[in-house]
């Protein structure tokens, strides 16, 4: 599986693909345009687009890339409801620890609400690599001062949930530079833990 990176939008939002041979999985969408140009270019056929969380900025496109590729969206569809107004056709619910399999590519949901009440993490075991939204950066956690979002659920999403996961795990963010678990963990050790 290679996992091909693009920062695209107004606020440099990471969206990921995750190709094996011909096919691809998105995580998060952006630009659809764009990326939609790049599967074409390289004959790539998009099977699945996973979304993290229903903000703007990482919904943005996926109604066009549903329609152009017939690739079906899966989000947790708490995120439907206001105060997101996301607009965007969610074609599978996600749940916590739902495993998702594409061509044997085992990707299991893991729920994290705190930044909105319906944001995931995905988690490949085998590749020890996490996609981790808005819920957790390099060097910090998403916000939680806006309308749907709760500090006490986001830092149980991360005690709880993402923090148990091995320390070596890879953390590619919904924004900025990657990192692993342990070194963000140490990071954040003086904030809230």
């Amino acid at each position: 599986m290679i996992i091909k990176k693009l920062v695209l939008g107004l606020i440099s939002t990471n969206v990921y693909l995750l190709i094996q041979k011909k096919s691809a999985i998105l995580i998060d969408c952006q630009k659809p345009k764009f990326i939609l140009d790049y599967l074409e270019k390289n004959k790539i056929k998009l099977k699945a687009i996973l979304l993290t969380h229903g903000h703007f900025d990482h919904t943005e496109g996926a109604i066009m890339l549903r329609e152009k590729t017939n690739a079906l969206v899966y989000m947790n569809k708490k995120d439907l409801t206001a105060p997101y107004r996301t607009e965007v056709i969610v074609d599978k619910n996600l749940k916590n620890n739902q495993i998702l399999n594409f061509d044997n590519l085992k990707i299991k949901v893991i729920f994290t609400p705190g930044h909105t009440h319906g944001s995931v993490s995905f988690y490949i075991k085998n590749k020890m690599v996490l996609f981790s939204g808005d819920t957790l950066f390099a060097k910090g956690i998403g916000r939680f001062d806006s309308s749907g979002s709760s500090y006490d659920n986001l830092v149980n999403s991360l005690k709880k949930k993402l923090f148990k996961l091995p320390s070596k795990t890879k953390v590619l963010p919904g924004h900025g530079p990657g990192s692993n678990i342990e070194k963000t963990k140490n990071y954040l050790k003086g904030f809230f833990l």
